[in-house]
């Protein structure tokens, strides 16, 4: 990994370029010549696979970051990842990971405002911030393998279906005043302002008999009081 840095506007912002890449070996794979199963990919609390130290896998993408420091009254941060993931289990194939999202994306930007007399520490601050996330890769489920097993039954290539990007906008509007010995704070805090609700999961229902989906969390307002000594 490595990392290179660029002050195009110094002092009031700084550039970050950092490339990596990562090899993992004795990764834990099924113990099946033909398995495409990685423990990588796995989200649940334990598994009950025979594993051995078998598999490959890889990461490897580019991180740029754009910041403008606090001054003048505000600020902004802006960062992209551009990444690859890939495992090999002992099947011999190259796949997606479930995290391999090819690019994740933030923006946010910050502003005060001093309000009343000179000497007062009456701040009004606002902020907002917007986030992609490319999709997460999963197996496609076999529906009536399901329904007769009982059970999920995947079908089709391993890792072979992308999910959609997740987007997300928050705001948050704040009001603080400070005294010689404590300060106040109201704070309201909006996450996902736009109720995006992109398909995040997906799994079989046995008791309707049909595969159902999880979004993501829906807009979320949250009215926060701080005071500080």
């Amino acid at each position: 990994m490595t990392d290179t840095m660029f002050n195009p506007t110094a002092p009031h912002a700084q550039f970050f370029e950092v490339p990596y890449y990562q090899y993992l070996f004795d990764q834990p794979v099924e113990n099946m010549a033909n398995s495409a199963f990685w423990l990588g990919n796995w989200d649940g609390w334990f598994t009950t696979e025979p594993l051995a130290n078998k598999g490959v896998a890889y990461n490897g993408g580019v991180e740029l970051s754009l910041e403008k420091f606090f001054t003048k009254g505000w600020h902004a941060l802006a960062t992209v990842s551009v990444y690859e993931s890939q495992y090999k289990a002992l099947d011999g194939t190259w796949r997606n990971s479930r995290y391999s999202m090819g690019a994740v994306a933030n923006a946010l930007a910050g502003k005060e405002w001093k309000l009343g007399s000179e000497g007062k520490d009456k701040v009004l601050l606002t902020g907002i911030r917007y986030s992609v996330l490319g999709g997460q890769w999963r197996t496609p489920i076999d529906l009536q393998g399901s329904i007769a097993a009982g059970s999920l039954q995947e079908g089709g290539d391993p890792w072979s279906v992308k999910g959609d990007p997740i987007h997300k906008v928050d705001m948050v509007l704040a009001y603080r005043v400070g005294r010689a010995r404590v300060s106040h704070e109201i704070k309201m805090d909006v996450q996902n302002v736009a109720n995006a609700q992109t398909v995040v999961y997906e799994y079989y229902n046995n008791r309707t008999q049909k595969i159902e989906t999880i979004d993501q969390l829906a807009m979320l307002p949250v009215l926060q009081y701080t005071m500080r000594f």
